[in-house]
């Protein structure tokens, strides 16, 4: 009803993808900026429940991150409520390089990931 209106006809087609797309992006950002008490008048603070965080603010400051390297242009879009803050963003990939290295020192080596089984030997990582 927010991107169609309120016309029923409208309503009983079925949705194209393109709506439905919008719909979840608006749906997720919803949620996402959702707070559970008002905040003060004087606070300017912006924060967000990692509990309630959608895929889609956090895929953003990915993909803008991959793109343009960019912290201020990941901030501005934290300050609109368009995607998480550039040090909630680095978490997710300081735990995935934390991962990697965790596994390789517990396996005493490393194959590099193009290697089929069985066609490389294993070299020693330190």
């Amino acid at each position: 009803m927010i991107l169609d209106g309120a016309n029923i006809k409208h309503q009983t087609k079925l949705a194209n993808t393109s709506t439905t797309t919008a719909a979840l992006t608006v749906s997720q950002l919803l949620v996402f900026n959702r707070v559970k008490h008002a905040r003060s008048v004087e606070s300017t603070l912006v924060r967000h429940n990692r509990e309630r965080e959608t895929p889609l603010p956090l895929y953003l400051s990915l993909k803008i991150h991959a793109v343009t390297r960019s912290r201020g242009l990941i901030d501005t879009l934290f300050s609109l409520g368009m995607c998480v803050s550039y040090d909630r963003l680095l978490q997710p990939t300081a735990d995935i390089a934390n991962g990697v290295c965790q596994r390789f020192n517990m396996e005493k080596s490393c194959l590099p990931t193009q290697a089929a089984q069985g066609t490389v030997h294993y070299w020693g990582c330190r």
